[in-house]
C-alpha cells in the first residue's frame, strides 16, 4: 500500500513533458510517474503510456500518449480518457512522487492533500476587476 508523505514547499516551474523524468504505463506494475499537467488550457493529472526521450534527443517532437485523470472531489481523481498530444499542447506543472499516489485498479487515483491544493490553486479562477458602479452611465429615454 503507497503511503503519503508531505510534497516539498518549492514551487516547480513549468516544463514541457519531454524533459521530465519519464512517465511509465498506467498499466505498469511499478506505477509509473503521475504529474499535474496543463493540456491546452486545462490542469489535470496526466500519466504518459510510453517513456519518452528528454529534449535533447531528436524525438523530442514525437506524440505523447496520456492518460488523463478528471478531479471527481478531495483527493480522488478518475480515470476519463487517452490522448495522443503534441508535446506543445503539454506542460508539466508538477511531477508526482509515488509515495503521494494511492491507486486502485477502478480507475481511481488518490493524491496527497497537498497535491490537490497545488491543482486547487493553479485552477481557481482569477477575480476579474469589476468597474465601480459609478462608473456605470444609464441612459434615459
Amino acid at each position: 500500500m503507497a503511503t503519503m508523505t508531505q510534497l516539498p514547499t518549492a514551487p516547480h516551474e513549468l516544463q514541457s513533458l519531454p524533459s521530465t523524468s519519464s512517465l511509465a504505463s498506467l498499466s505498469s506494475p511499478s506505477g509509473g510517474q503521475f504529474a499535474i499537467a496543463q493540456v491546452h488550457d486545462s490542469v489535470c493529472l496526466v500519466q504518459s503510456d510510453s517513456v519518452h526521450a528528454t529534449s535533447s534527443s531528436p524525438l523530442f517532437m514525437t506524440p505523447v500518449e496520456l492518460h488523463i485523470f478528471r478531479h471527481e472531489f478531495g483527493t480522488m481523481f478518475r480515470y476519463s480518457h487517452r490522448a495522443t498530444l503534441h508535446p506543445n499542447d503539454i506542460h508539466v506543472l508538477n511531477p508526482i512522487d509515488e509515495r503521494h499516489i494511492l491507486r486502485e485498479e477502478t480507475g481511481v487515483v488518490f493524491v496527497a492533500r497537498e497535491v490537490t491544493d497545488q491543482l486547487l490553486k493553479w485552477t481557481k479562477p482569477r477575480a476579474v476587476p469589476r468597474s465601480p458602479p459609478h462608473a456605470i452611465v444609464r441612459r434615459r429615454h
